[in-house]
């Protein structure tokens, strides 16, 4: 089994950065570290280091902060979600489906 090491640092930050996550730690290779310099350079995140010693080094990018993001509160409401507001689901015995009634069998 072969792993993508390129799309797992990709995949990690942009989990991160989801989840409002300041830092991520990746184990570290030569081209992820340049990877995360040019990401930096770029702006995409804030910077980079790596720490530990070989063979256990890990690379802790930074992330940038989402402008407003320490001022802004979001709070979901579940209350506000109704069947009315949900796509109906066509059943197999419902006769309004696209594909007409389902068909029955003889007896």
């Amino acid at each position: 089994m072969t792993s993508d090491s390129i799309a797992d640092m990709l995949t990690r930050i942009r989990n991160a950065n989801q989840a409002h996550h300041r830092t991520v730690e990746i184990p570290v290779s030569k081209m992820k570290v340049e990877i995360a310099r040019v990401l930096t350079e770029e702006g995409f995140v804030d910077g980079y280091e790596v720490s530990g010693e070989a063979p256990m080094q890990v690379l802790t990018v930074t992330l940038k902060p989402e402008s407003g993001s320490e001022t802004v509160n979001v709070r979901s409401d579940a209350s506000s979600i109704t069947t009315e507001s949900m796509p109906r689901r066509a059943s197999r015995c419902d006769s309004s489906s696209p594909a007409g009634p389902a068909p029955t069998m003889p007896t």
